[in-house]
């Protein structure tokens, strides 16, 4: 009598991630120009709680962001906190935008997100996420659009 063994297995593929986008820039317009653009697009991104034109802050207020069902979508905005067993249920994020003068020529734009994901299944807490650049990038690049539009 033979035996046949069959052996199957379910080996965890490791998440590859890859390195967060930048979020800080150059532009090379005055700190006016791109404090009036970067109001106008963070505005229609999330609620503007501060706002100090001479110190260059701008900060929101927390906000949800639009997600799918098990947080389907973080990927445009944070690397998923990886917990065993988890389910997700909804995210939040909060913006610090800091605006600084290079030259008379060119300013500094940096953006910090911060991600907060509701985990409900093992910890049922809010959990930090990190950010992988990407929602802060693209803020960055319709600043960009938006100066270029308003300059021409």
């Amino acid at each position: 009598m033979s035996a046949i063994i069959i052996s199957s297995g379910c080996a965890m593929q490791p998440v590859v991630q890859t390195p967060p986008l930048e979020t800080s820039r150059i532009l090379p317009y005055s700190k006016d120009k791109v404090w009036a653009s970067t109001v106008k697009v963070v505005s229609q991104k999330l609620p503007i709680q501060v706002i100090e034109k001479d110190s260059g802050l701008i900060s929101t207020q927390t906000a949800q962001l639009p997600l799918g069902y098990g947080n389907s979508g973080s990927q445009n905005y944070f690397y998923q906190p990886n917990i065993f067993l988890s389910t997700w249920g909804g995210a939040t994020t909060r913006l610090n935008v800091i605006v600084n003068p290079e030259s008379s020529k060119s300013t500094s734009i940096k953006l910090d997100a911060t991600y907060q994901a509701l985990e409900t299944n093992v910890t049922k807490s809010w959990i930090t996420a990190a950010s992988n650049g990407q929602f802060e990038n693209k803020i960055i690049d319709e600043i960009e659009q938006d100066l270029i539009k308003s300059n021409k």
